[in-house]
């Protein structure tokens, strides 16, 4: 009978440790170009005209 249980037991535990899933790892940081544009109170306002 306290065979059965250590048994069922050990069961249980080795069940429960092979549901582990594997988490990807997560994906690698990349350089960002950035540009940091400021308003200047020297020259003339410029003006064009397109289309986008």
């Amino acid at each position: 009978m306290i065979k059965r249980k250590i048994t069922a037991v050990g069961l249980l535990a080795i069940s429960l440790t092979g549901c582990h899933e594997d988490q990807p790892s997560p994906p690698e940081a990349r350089p960002v170009r950035t540009v940091t544009i400021e308003r200047r109170a020297e020259g003339e306002t410029v003006s064009l005209i397109g289309q986008i």
